[in-house]
This record gives C-alpha cells, structure tokens and sequence, in this order.
C-alpha cells in the first residue's frame, strides 16, 4: 500500500512537470534498469572485469533485431531509420513526444509499453510505463507456475541553467516468475524495487565544476508460501536498503583533464534476512588524462575500505588505458581502437544479482569482487557499408575477491530456489562481429565465445546471423535473427526470431513479432539453468505509435 501511495505521488509530481512544458510552448527496452546518476570516473573506458553480469533477458529474451519502438535518431546519425523518417515529416516546433506499442499473442504474451518525452531543449524530462507477461510456456499450464510477467513506471526530470543541472528521477519496477512447480512450499517469486535519486552539478568555470549525488532504492524480494512452511527467512524473502552518496571535483585545460572523488555505498537488511545486516563501502578515487580528436590517455585509481572486501583492509582498483580514433582513406568513418588494463573492483548489489540471475536466491550479503582485467576493442568500418568489430577481454580474480554468481547445480538447489558461491574465476571472452549494408538490406554476422570459465547462464560460444530491410520511406521494415549455441550442454534447436512492421499512417505501424519461434511451433522446451526452462517461444501481432 505504501508502495502504491509513493507511485501516485511520484506520477503526479511528473504529470506537473508535463503540463507546465506544454504550456510553454525514448521508448525504454525491455530490460529493466535504474537510471545511473552516479558520479563515477568518466575520463576512461568503461569497466570490464566480472561486473558484467548476464541480462535477464536470458529469460525474457529481446533481440536487436525484433525492437518494437521507434528511437529518437542521434544526430548527425549516417543511417535514417523509420523513425527518423517520421520526425522529418513533423513539425519543427513540434518538442513533446509520445510513443508506444501494445500488442498480444500466444501463449498469453501481452505487452504494452508507453513513454512521454521532450529531449531538447534546458528542461528535459521523461515518463514511461511498461507491463510485459507471458503466460504458460512450451504447452505447460499457467497453474503449473509457468509464466513470468513484469511492471515498470520510470520518471526523470532535468532542470538546466547556464552554469547549473539538476537531475531527478523516481522508478518503480516488479517482476514476478512462476517456480514451474519445482517447489512444494512456494509457488512464485516476486521482486520489486522502489529506487529515487538526485544530482547535481555545478559548474565554476569552463575549466572547473562539481558534481554531486545521492540515490537510493528500496529492493524486496518474497515468494508465495503455502501455508506454514517451515523455510528459512532468506528463502522466503530479502528485504533491502540500499543508499549511495557521491561527490566528484573536475578540472580540465588544454586537452588535459582530472577528477577527484569520494563515494559512500550502504547495504542495508532490513528484512534481517541474513546473519549480517549491513555492508559499507568507501571509495577515494583520482583521474588524470589528456585528449584531443584523435587520442585519448588516461590513468585512474582508487582506494577502496569498507567491511565487505573480504580479508582486505584495503583494495586498490586501477585502470590505464588508451583510445584512438584514426582517419582512414578507404572510410570516411575513422578507425577505433581501444586498450585498457588493471585492477576493476565493485561490491555486487543483492538486487543487481537476483534480478539478472533468475531463480536464485542470496543468503549472505555478497562480497566485494575484484579482478585483474586487459581489454582491446577494434572498430574497422569499410567504406560506408561494411563494419568490422572485435572485442576482447581478459580477466582474473585479485585479492582474493571472487566471482559471487549462483551455483545452478542440485547441491546448490532448496525449494525452487538456487544459492550463491564466490568462486575465482579466469576469464577470455571475446566478441567479434561483421556487419554490410547494401541499398535497403542490411546483414550481420556475430560470434560470442568464453575461452576461460564459464559464467553461470552462459554456453561456451553462440554464434548468430541476422538481415534487416527497410524501403527508403519507411513504410514496410523485416528484421530476423538466427542463433546457434555450441556447447556440451547448449540446445541444439536455433533460436528464430523475427519482426515484421508495415506503416498505415504518419504516426502508427502495425507489427507482427515472434520469439523462438521453432521451440513455439514446435511446443518444446528450451533449458535456462538448472532445473528450470525459458519462455520457449511466443509471438504476437503490435499497434506502434509515435507522435
């Protein structure tokens, strides 16, 4: 109930918001994630040790192939897509925009996802609401537990003067997923997550600015327990606290840039689910680079103290690494390539891993988890049409600070739930991928590959294909994506999907989607982890609008 209030609270609040821009005068994906205001070490790369985590969208798969809402196109974008063809055609002072899709299908998929937006201008902001269910999976019932479904209401305002940003935001999300009657005491879990956060920024001079913020959440985690199972508190429920201030100071001349940090993370049980009932962690952290159109170099590093990183009274992470843009004859697109290596450290949050790894469950708060990493990332475009990426990255674990990942096997599985080890762990992954375009078609070819240890949920190399086509003025699209997984275990049976829109007026597409579409046809099965299956299929006819 007190959920419900702070929602309307927070829609009314943005609803304000809404009508004042009016007066004046980005559909989200599928996966669900809190915006980051957080005021981290942005001179560099991004980081790429372990952090990475599998995507939920492992079980409520998406692909690049089958998005089902039109994007606001980035500017000075080389490709027009359908939506950029719409926002041609509209009118200049046109700054408030609307989009959606809803649609239905088999076996009881439902979907509906809306946003209202304005992107220019001082004083953006943006509301969006989305639900998605799918009901029964690969011909098992709904009263089997088969089914997963998931709400979410995001909200975020900026406020901009010449010389300051304000930055507020407010999401709820739910998702709820059936334990396929793997458990005789709990039918189903549900997590929800209440998050809010606040930055802002200020800025002295072109040279020197401020940046601060403060951002917490609220995660819940609880099953549907039949009568009076005698469960331990952790399998039946997680209540979390999480709450996250930061500061950083920046200064920059001449191509050469620094930042000064601190940062504070609180973990808070609240539901006094585990032995222990709270993790801190403090972060002091330094940057210094250089840059100019072609070239960037950085170094960074930090000292981390806290009382979750293991048997350290102190770690400290540390990055070097170089980027380089560089002209080439045969494209007017530049070459990029990219080099990074260190120590990366994070304190993995309990709502991060149990909504990433589904049908899992923590029983301890998890540990700070550090590794050595090396990193290269290769971008070569040909001309306009051919673009040719590899990704490459190794890791291994530092200070003693492992992987925390669940353990998808029988001694690691009670009452449909899976539990969490931390386990050094060597990593080689690497990503390389191909893609040509040719009039309105565009081909594309990918292989993903973990040469090392294998994180949990993932095969040893999947290797997919796909084709987009797309008239010049956008009236008819067709995208599908076929992938194969290699493994010892990794099924056998490609995964098919595809997406077919056709434009009936300036502002709405009818679509007809499908996902896995042989294990739909077919009506088996296709493994998750453990003892547990995904969706296996489905596909649905969509309304699109933009406007």
């Amino acid at each position: 109930m007190k959920a419900n209030r702070l929602i309307l609270m927070l829609a009314a609040a943005f609803s304000g918001a809404v009508v004042t821009a009016q007066n004046v005068n980005d559909s989200e994906n599928a996966e669900i994630t809190l915006p980051d205001v957080s005021t981290v070490i942005s001179g560099g790369a991004p980081k790429v040790g372990k952090s990475a985590v599998p995507d939920f969208s492992a079980v409520l798969p998406k692909t690049e192939g089958t998005e089902i809402v039109p994007r606001m196109p980035e500017a000075g974008s080389a490709e027009q897509t359908s939506s950029s063809v719409l926002l041609a055609a509209a009118p200049l002072e046109k700054t408030i925009y609307a989009e959606g899709v809803a649609g239905l299908g088999l076996p009881g998929f439902f979907t509906g996802n809306f946003s209202i937006y304005r992107q220019t201008g001082a004083n953006p902001f943006k509301i969006t609401f989305g639900h998605e269910t799918v009901n029964g999976y690969a011909n098992h019932s709904l009263n089997s537990g088969y089914f997963d479904k998931n709400t979410h209401i995001d909200a975020e305002k900026t406020f901009s003067t010449r010389k300051t940003t304000l930055f507020l935001y407010g999401a709820y999300h739910s998702e709820d997923n059936g334990l396929q009657n793997k458990s005789d005491f709990i039918s189903d879990v549900t997590k929800d997550q209440l998050g809010a956060g606040i930055s802002f920024d200020v800025r002295f001079t072109d040279d020197v600015s401020l940046k601060t913020s403060l951002k917490g959440d609220w995660y819940k985690r609880y099953g549907t327990v039949a009568g009076d199972a005698l469960l331990d508190d952790y399998e039946k429920k997680a209540s979390i606290l999480d709450f996250n201030p930061e500061i950083l100071f920046e200064w920059g001349t001449f191509g050469i840039y620094s930042e000064l940090g601190v940062s504070y993370e609180l973990e808070y049980d609240a539901g006094k689910s585990f032995d222990e009932h709270n993790a801190n962690r403090v972060d002091f952290s330094v940057l210094f680079g250089w840059k100019n159109e072609n070239i960037n170099v950085y170094a960074q590093a930090a000292v981390v103290v806290g009382n979750h990183i293991g048997d350290n009274d102190v770690v400290v992470p540390f990055e070097a690494g170089v980027d380089f843009d560089i002209p080439v004859p045969f494209s007017s697109r530049a070459v990029r390539l990219s080099a990074a290596g260190g120590i990366d450290s994070y304190l993995p949050k309990v709502s991060a891993l149990e909504k990433a790894y589904a049908f899992s469950a923590l029983n301890v708060l998890p540990e700070e988890t550090s590794d050595w990493f090396g990193s290269l990332n290769v971008n070569v475009p040909v001309k306009d049409i051919l673009t040719v990426t590899l990704d490459g990255v190794f890791c291994t674990t530092a200070f003693g600070n492992g992987t925390v990942q669940p353990v998808y096997k029988e001694t690691y599985f009670k009452n449909g739930q899976y539990f969490y080890s931390s386990e050094d762990m060597t990593q080689v992954n690497t990503d390389a991928g191909i893609s040509f375009r040719k009039g309105i078609a565009t081909f594309s070819l990918n292989w993903k590959s973990f040469w090392g240890d294998l994180p949990a949920t993932e095969v040893p190399n999947k290797i997919s294909g796909g084709v987009s086509l797309q008239d010049k003025k956008a009236r008819v699209n067709f995208s599908s994506v076929i992938a194969f997984e290699l493994g010892d275990d990794a099924d056998s049976v490609p995964v098919v999907d595809f997406d077919c829109s056709v434009k009936v007026s300036y502002a709405v597409r009818l679509a007809v989607t499908g996902n896995d579409i042989v294990k739909l046809i077919s009506g088996k099965s296709r493994d998750y982890a453990g003892e547990y299956i995904r969706r296996s299929g489905y596909a649905g006819i969509l309304a699109k609008f933009f406007f």
